[in-house]
C-alpha cells in the first residue's frame, strides 16, 4: 500500500498499511487519521513515535535519513524555509550529509 503526501508516494510497511486500512474502513466520526487523546485533536509526536516504535518502526531514523537526503538535494536555506527549521540546523544536516553548497551563489547567478 502506498500513501501519497504531496506528490511523492510512500510505500508503507505492512503493519502500518493494515492499521491505516482499519482506520479508514471503520465508522469513525473523527477527521484525524491518527486522533489524539483530546477530542478533535491529532496525536502528538511523542505518543505517535512510541506507537510506531512498538511496531518496530523507527521514526527518528527515517527523519534523519530524510533530512540528510533533502540537504544533499536542496540548499540548506531552502530546506529551512520549506520545513520551518532553523537555517543553522539545515546547514548542520547538509554538513553531515556531505552536501557541498559553497558554489551555490555562483550557480544561481549563471543563466541557463
Amino acid at each position: 500500500m502506498t500513501l501519497t503526501v504531496g506528490t511523492e508516494p510512500i510505500e508503507l510497511p505492512e503493519v502500518l498499511a493494515e492499521a491505516m486500512v482499519q482506520l479508514l474502513d471503520g465508522n469513525r466520526s473523527d477527521t484525524w487519521l491518527f486522533p489524539g487523546r483530546n477530542p478533535g485533536r491529532p496525536i502528538t509526536p511523542g505518543p505517535l513515535s512510541r506507537r510506531l516504535r512498538q511496531e518496530g518502526l523507527l521514526a527518528g531514523s527515517a527523519r534523519v535519513t530524510a533530512l540528510m537526503d533533502l540537504t544533499r538535494q536542496l540548499h540548506p536555506r531552502i530546506v529551512s524555509d520549506l520545513l520551518g527549521i532553523t537555517a543553522s540546523s539545515a546547514a548542520a544536516w547538509a554538513r553531515l550529509s556531505g552536501g557541498e553548497w559553497s558554489d551555490y551563489p555562483a550557480l544561481r547567478s549563471t543563466s541557463t
